[in-house]
């Protein structure tokens, strides 16, 4: 009687313990397996991000030390043609990332978001090449954001995604004045 007792309490138990070891096992296999092959992709799609935000840079090194607020990375390029300044900024449906390439004498080369939450058809506006390459050749932003910058038009409707990603240029070219361009 007491053996039926073991298998009716505790054998379901064992067995469920034994079966959740194993998908443990198996997902962690997984990982260990895929995990260099997106590392790899990762950093394969944010070199082609760099190079297409500044062209002229072959490949890149990450600057290694404190780095402005909202800086979260700066990259230069190997060649010394210019820096690439990834910088984070609020928007309208949360935070925004955006890639700006700096050539070498300061000067903007590209701009691109890499990552939002604005909201699809309007917000994400603010990242269609109308708005983006108004940046280009700019050394220097002249108003305090996008509304009262003469040379810079926001898209109607989507000011405030225009506003985040001007400030995100602006925090990127400060940083390359604070951080002493390409060094």
């Amino acid at each position: 009687m007491e053996s039926n007792a073991f298998k009716d309490k505790f054998a379901p138990a064992v067995a469920l313990v034994l079966i959740t070891f194993l998908v443990c096992l198996a997902l962690a296999g997984t990982y260990g397996v895929t995990k260099p092959i997106i590392d790899k992709n990762s950093k394969k799609a944010a070199d082609d991000a760099r190079s297409a935000v500044l062209p002229k840079g072959d490949s890149f090194d990450e600057v290694k030390k404190k780095l402005p607020t909202d800086v979260n990375a700066y990259h230069v390029a190997k060649n010394k043609s210019g820096v690439v300044v990834t910088t984070v900024n609020k928007s309208f449906g949360g935070l925004i990332t955006v890639m700006t390439g700096i050539d070498k004498d300061g000067k903007v080369r590209g701009v691109v978001v890499t990552n939002h939450n604005d909201t699809p058809g309007l917000g994400t506006k603010a990242q269609e090449p109308s708005f983006i390459n108004q940046f280009k050749g700019k050394s220097a932003l002249k108003g305090p954001d996008v509304k009262k910058d003469p040379e810079i038009d926001a898209v109607v409707g989507a000011t405030i995604s225009s506003g985040a990603v001007y400030g995100a240029v602006k925090k990127a070219l400060g940083a390359f004045k604070e951080l002493g361009g390409v060094k």
